[in-house]
């Protein structure tokens, strides 16, 4: 009886620590950079018959921002200018129209979700 109850505990143990045990997959960057490219593909392809409209609206301290909405849906609210700290919207309805129309660009080349940059803002004068 203590030698099956012994055995029991030994073979729980060992399964649990097997269990434990991690798993390891093998990677390089070139496998990350093609399964990225094969998902940026793929949302591309899926926003090729996608209606995508964008509005300039008013945020805080009369400032503006924009909601972009695919195939009716909305999918961002943005009342900050993004890529920038702090909390204050564009001061000018044309740069916050730039940037909408920017982010559509990189909707539809697939980026999802979207991201912009300074340097992106700064080279289409959207701000100094």
């Amino acid at each position: 009886m203590r030698f099956t109850l012994f055995l029991l505990i030994a073979v729980l143990l060992g399964a649990q620590q097997l269990h434990a045990q991690p798993t390891t997959i093998p990677f390089n960057a070139d496998s990350i950079k093609r399964s990225s490219e094969a998902v940026k593909e793929a949302n591309r392809l899926r926003m090729v018959d996608a209606t995508i409209r964008y509005f300039v609206i008013k945020a805080d301290s009369n400032t503006y921002g924009y909601s972009i909405y695919i195939d009716g849906k909305s999918y961002i609210h943005q009342t900050t200018i993004p890529a920038t700290p702090g909390n204050r919207g564009f001061t000018h309805i044309d740069k916050a129209e730039k940037t909408a129309l920017l982010v559509i660009e990189k909707i539809k080349q697939g980026e999802m979700p979207p991201t912009l940059t300074v340097d992106e803002l700064r080279q289409r004068k959207i701000i100094q």
